[in-house]
């Protein structure tokens, strides 16, 4: 805690005499957000003055740093006349906030994610039988190939089945001069065109980013990604005509008089679109 009384000189209103007296200064808090708050509170008198006239006494501006703590920045004011005194006399209290040093945080979670499902994997322990046919980095060929597998469906249509999905989230500090919001709305619905935070190319779908402004030019952006390591964000769609989905009754791996079922499934891919995710500014 320091105090100290210092002649503030002119004021800006022509009125002379006004003191400044700092009657407290907090000690480090930590919030419930991370951020760092300290306050400064003074009291500013003299025979007249106003409210105007004592903030430019004590003479801090949005942004100046905390004397003890440069990494703390004045962001918030508030000033009131005290009643009662026979003189001008006002408090002046400083907000001063700083973000801790460990700027980056993560946390994933996994979740079941129910999809319409025409054929499953059945493989034998010596690999034979009926695989699911997977194109490279979950980007199917213009011209659609059957995805293999062993049809589920009944009569063409779909069953549904769950399938893993992780959801990842990481939060990073930008300055204001740093932080732009069209590259980030840009990557919505994007996958990693690289390994990225140790996701595999293709795997990693950027959901959305949600900011929030911490305190005089810092925001913190939280960024939201859906992780896919087995089908990368495909999902299975079967080939239909005008009169619906094309059948068969007879299929190699359930043979001929078990059923009729889609006769041919492909892959889509509801995210094409691969970029560099560097351009998203996270550091791991």
């Amino acid at each position: 805690m320091s105090y100290g009384i210092f002649p503030s000189g002119e004021t800006e209103g022509g009125q002379s005499g006004l003191t400044v007296i700092e009657t407290y200064t907090s000690p480090a808090i930590r919030q419930d957000d991370e951020r760092i708050r300290r306050v400064r509170e003074f009291i500013v008198y003299g025979e007249l003055g106003t409210l105007d006239q004592a903030l430019a006494a004590v003479n801090i501006q949005y942004g100046d740093p905390h004397p003890d703590d440069p990494a703390a920045v004045a962001v918030d004011v508030d000033a009131s006349i005290l009643p009662e005194t026979g003189r001008f006399a006002a408090r002046v209290a400083y907000t001063y906030s700083a973000e801790r040093e460990l700027l980056a945080e993560f946390s994933i979670d996994a979740d079941l994610e129910f999809v319409d499902t025409w054929r499953v994997p059945v493989v034998n322990d010596d690999n034979s039988g009926f695989p699911l046919l997977f194109p490279a980095d979950g980007i199917p060929p213009l011209e659609r190939t059957d995805i293999g597998g062993c049809p589920v469906d009944i009569g063409g249509q779909p069953i549904s089945r769950p399938l893993r999905i992780g959801r990842y989230q990481t939060a990073q500090n930008y300055t204001r001069e740093d932080f732009n919001f069209a590259t980030l709305f840009d990557a919505v619905g994007c996958r990693n065109d690289a390994e990225f935070l140790g996701f595999p190319r293709g795997s990693l779908l950027y959901g959305r980013p949600r900011s929030t402004n911490l305190a005089f030019n810092t925001i913190r952006v939280t960024h939201e990604f859906v992780v896919d390591p087995l089908q990368l964000h495909m999902r299975q769609q079967a080939r239909a005509n005008e009169e619906g989905i094309e059948l068969t009754n007879d299929h190699p791996c359930t043979g001929v008089g078990f059923g009729t079922y889609a006769s041919f499934v492909y892959w889509v891919q509801p995210y094409p679109r691969l970029i560099d995710f560097e351009v998203l500014g996270i550091t791991p």
